[in-house]
């Protein structure tokens, strides 16, 4: 017998999807009538139409949760970052927390200091206007004259980060399988300017049978670990609170009942701890210390002499440029995207893909876009392309032979190259900054344990190609300085009310998001097209046309033209365009002329 015999609704299975709060009190009420047994259903007033009110608020509040939890069990439908951050758990995905702001710096050591071996311990830090920037690894060095010393290989190879390093109450370890133990510091959790930076968190622990405090080191999976490994799982709940996990005694060490754990977190103050160039200017550090880290000092530094305070005051470093930017954690969207291809990696980067997904994914705060290379790709394109530009000894140009040295050996064939595009993009004379090589060496060591051992991590600065207004002559050979006196002249509408400085101020804003960083990435095609059909929809333009005057000539044309150019070779890779143009992907287009543009829009 159907089902349909058992009830007088006739209503498709999903019909209850349709209900709502108040068309279920509609059916309670029609269907009372049709009785003839009750009245008071009629009357707002009465007791049984406040019954009848609980009965299809309380559905419909069901019904709500009903549906979310049917959506948010699927991995793509959740759109709750709790839930997702649940699903991905399945597949030991960890999403990324919020990262703070990073800082490079120079070193200087003063005469003042003694020739002699020094490491500066980690947690050091430095202060300036209340912003605090912080050491997250010990710096070693040496000062070989009794003169003041540039120390190079402090800035070459370690950075400042944002915030100070804080000490979390001393815990007690259960001895449990898996032991974890969760990060709560809720005056975080409710501040939301502050935040624990997901790469800086550091676990001692003191054994309870030898008494000696050890670090323990943090890594992907605790899968691929040994019985003997000190290390731990770090992972980002869906309540923002990180848990770290420790191992069982097979996969990882496990701990014993009574070993104390001491964890350091290095507390970020968010986009206000953004500073700007020379805010540390000869700036000296501060030795973290407290009670607790002394103790363990004399245990992980047993036999390495730590730089004292005084000595300390001696080293001084500057910021020659910028923080980076702090980044938040990964969005639900993110995860989506970036946990299928993790997986798919398995924690090694073998392939191409591996090594783009977790540079893009692990320092997003750092780079705005990367590409990489075989070395097999690399001599095809960007070797082949500096030949073709006449330079006889490609190897020998500065910034590929300098990221050879720093990065590489002799031995070529086993390179994987990564061109790097910074995200926070400078441009200064018309060459963009490149990242600096303390930002390559952080990602050529977090690749260390991921890549196999034969393989040599690159990181390289890709060929900037510069883009310019310019206009040449049919029997002329194109050059950078046609741009001088090249103009983009805007005929306004005639019947247009407009004013002149509006239409010029919204044709340089059509430029200037036409070229926006957000929208270009390395190997970008430039469509010329929809940048002039762009500027033909502002109001009050008719035409738009680029035209350089000489002494003696005008050229023009219709439209858009750029010359392109490199700006480390300026005389010798140059094109002059009208069309759209695609660049390999070791190329990055920027827009070289903003300086200038606003005084060379003319409006008429």
């Amino acid at each position: 017998m159907s089902a349909e015999n058992f009830t007088e609704f006739t209503l498709s299975k999903d019909a209850y999807a349709a209900f709502d709060a108040v068309s279920m009190k509609s059916l309670i009420i029609s269907r009372l009538k049709e009785s003839n047994i009750f009245t008071d259903q009629a009357f707002e007033g009465s007791n049984l139409s406040s019954l009848i009110d609980i009965i299809a608020y309380a559905y419909h509040v069901t019904l709500f949760y009903l549906n979310n939890q049917a959506s948010e069990a699927y991995f793509n439908q959740a759109t709750l970052y709790e839930n997702l951050n649940k699903i991905v758990n399945l597949i030991g995905y960890n999403p990324n927390g919020s990262q703070t702001s990073i800082l490079s710096f120079t070193a200087q050591a003063q005469s003042n200091l003694a020739v002699d071996n020094y490491v500066i311990p980690r947690f050091s830090y430095v202060i300036s206007n209340g912003i605090t920037y912080s050491l997250a690894s010990d710096v070693y060095f040496e000062k070989t004259t009794t003169s003041s010393e540039t120390l190079e290989s402090i800035g070459q190879q370690n950075l400042l980060y944002q915030g100070q390093f804080k000490e979390y109450p001393l815990q007690t370890a259960l001895g449990q399988e898996f032991e974890t133990l969760t990060i709560a510091v809720d005056s975080i959790i409710t501040n939301a300017d502050e935040f624990i930076d997901y790469n800086n968190i550091f676990v001692f622990i003191k054994n309870v049978n030898t008494e000696v405090w050890s670090e323990w080191k943090v890594v992907p999976s605790l899968f691929d670990q040994n019985s003997n490994s000190k290390v731990f799982e770090k992972r980002l709940n869906e309540g923002g609170r990180y848990e770290l996990k420790f191992g069982d005694g097979i996969t990882g060490k496990k701990l014993n009942e009574g070993d104390q754990i001491t964890i350091y977190y290095l507390q970020s103050t968010g986009s206000r701890g953004v500073v700007s160039a020379l805010t540390f200017n000869n700036s000296k550090f501060v030795r973290f210390t407290t009670p607790q880290f002394r103790l363990i000092s004399s245990d992980v530094y047993s036999t390495t002499p730590l730089i004292s305070q005084d000595n300390l005051n001696y080293v001084l470093i500057t910021n020659n440029n910028r923080s980076t930017n702090p980044r938040s954690l990964e969005t639900v969207e993110e995860i989506r995207a970036n946990a299928p291809k993790v997986f798919a990696a398995q924690n090694r980067a073998v392939t191409a893909n591996d090594f783009d997904i977790y540079v893009r994914r692990n320092f997003s705060n750092l780079i705005h876009d990367i590409s990489v290379m075989s070395n097999t790709e690399y001599i095809d394109s960007v070797v082949k392309y500096l030949y073709d530009i006449g330079i006889e000894r490609p190897n020998d140009d500065s910034r590929v032979l300098l990221s050879q040295i720093r990065f590489a050996d002799s031995c070529d064939f086993n390179n994987v190259y990564i061109f790097v595009v910074p995200r926070n993009f400078i441009v200064s004379n018309n060459i963009p900054l490149s990242i600096s090589d303390s930002l390559k060496q952080l990602i050529v060591t977090s690749l260390e344990n991921l890549k196999m051992q034969n393989i040599e991590v690159v990181i390289i600065d890709p060929v900037y190609m510069a883009l310019d207004l310019a206009v040449k002559g049919q029997d002329e050979t194109a050059a950078v300085s046609f741009r001088d006196n090249t103009n983009l002249v805007i005929k306004r509408s005639s019947n247009s009310r407009i004013s002149l400085n509006q239409i010029k101020t919204n044709v340089y804003n059509a430029i200037a998001d036409f070229f926006d960083i957000s929208n270009i990435t390395l190997g970008s095609s430039l469509d010329f097209s929809t940048l002039t059909k762009n500027v033909l929809a502002i109001p009050g333009v008719e035409s738009v046309s680029t035209v350089r005057q000489t002494a003696d000539t005008v050229y023009e044309v219709s439209g858009f033209s750029f010359v392109s150019w490199n700006p480390y070779y300026d005389t010798e890779d140059i094109s002059i365009t009208q069309q759209n143009l695609k660049f390999p992907n070791f190329k990055f287009p920027f827009f070289a002329g903003f300086e200038t543009l606003n005084d060379r829009i003319i409006v008429s």
